[in-house]
């Protein structure tokens, strides 16, 4: 199959109105850019439209596409995430107009099946996976995590109200020969920058997912520090699924949704146990080079194993 990739980059009036030499849309043309898009790269059917919620145009997207079929896959609820009522509403009228034309609906979790179940009469739960990387894939170490000095703890992914901030706090405090790594954007909660100064907490910012790969594979323990809140309660962590195939040992909090990932990782019942698996893991020592799951042992909870669960799906609904 060809695979094409296009990104709408608008004119906010805040920013310049050009960009690498072309000038800009603006917001209000997103749908229209989509649809030239299509038209551009033959949008003859069969055409599925497959939406991540949150977008805001999808439905007059599908309305104008015609798709053959439209999927909608609900990778996390967003509504817990937000502060504000107004947007928590703009939010809860957007999932309810694209669920209520799609033809397919998917989730990573039963949580968030439960809370959409109003608007859908059936939502399949497909979790998230393992990508399968071979005993060949290496990967240097970035210049960030080689000039630290003691075991590296990291973590990837948006450091929003889900994290522990109390807990990254204590782990700090007590063991200041531990370097704590944090991969993801900062802009989700401002409870994440009181650790800003710290001499053993260290700040990367958003890395692409090749890249966050090489620094997930020289972390010495790869953590979860979750809290247990409605936003972690509707969330099957990807992130988990990545350490585990990068063969890093995990600690993670007991949270929701982690079942299937849970045989493959320590999980800690409170921040004293937290702390107490880290050093445990420390104290047999890190193997270099990894050992990585084998294929056959990560085939069931493979990307290759959803895949083809999800095409059926398709096939059944657009037979």
């Amino acid at each position: 199959a060809r695979f094409n990739r296009r990104t709408f980059v608008f004119d906010d009036d805040k920013a310049a109105p050009s960009f690498l030499g072309r000038p800009l849309p603006r917001r209000s043309d997103y749908v229209d850019y989509v649809m030239e898009g299509l038209d551009r790269n033959g949008s003859s059917n069969p055409l599925i439209g497959w939406c991540f919620p949150i977008v805001f145009d999808f439905p007059e997207i599908a309305r104008n596409a015609q798709f053959s079929l439209t999927v909608t896959d609900l990778i996390a609820d967003q509504r817990p995430m937000s502060q504000s009522p107004n947007y928590r509403e703009k939010l809860d009228a957007s999932y309810r107009a694209t669920i209520g034309l799609s033809d397919l609906v998917l989730t990573n979790c039963q949580p968030v099946a439960d809370a959409f179940s109003d608007l859908a009469p059936e939502i399949h739960v497909i979790p998230n996976a393992c990508e399968i990387i071979g005993p060949e894939r290496a990967w240097e170490k970035p210049i960030e995590l080689a000039n630290l000095r003691g075991p590296i703890l990291g973590y990837t992914g948006n450091l929003r109200d889900r994290l522990d901030v109390e807990l990254l706090e204590r782990i700090s405090d007590q063991r200041p020969d531990w370097q704590i790594v944090l991969i993801g954007s900062a802009h989700g909660s401002p409870d994440i920058l009181r650790l800003q100064g710290r001499e053993n907490v260290h700040f990367l910012g958003v890395r692409p997912y090749e890249e966050a790969q090489a620094y997930i594979s020289h972390f010495d323990v790869a953590i979860m520090p979750h809290v247990d809140n409605e936003v972690s309660q509707r969330m099957n962590p990807l992130k988990l699924y990545v350490y585990h195939a990068l063969g890093v040992p995990i600690v993670s909090t007991d949270v929701a949704n982690i079942e299937e990932i849970a045989p493959y990782a320590r999980i800690a019942k409170d921040g004293e146990e937290f702390i107490a698996e880290i050093e445990s893991i420390l104290a047999k020592g890190v193997d270099r080079p990894r050992t990585r799951p084998g294929g056959e042992a990560l085939k069931p909870i493979s990307w290759d194993d959803r895949i083809e669960r999800i095409l059926k799906l398709v096939d059944r609904v657009g037979a």
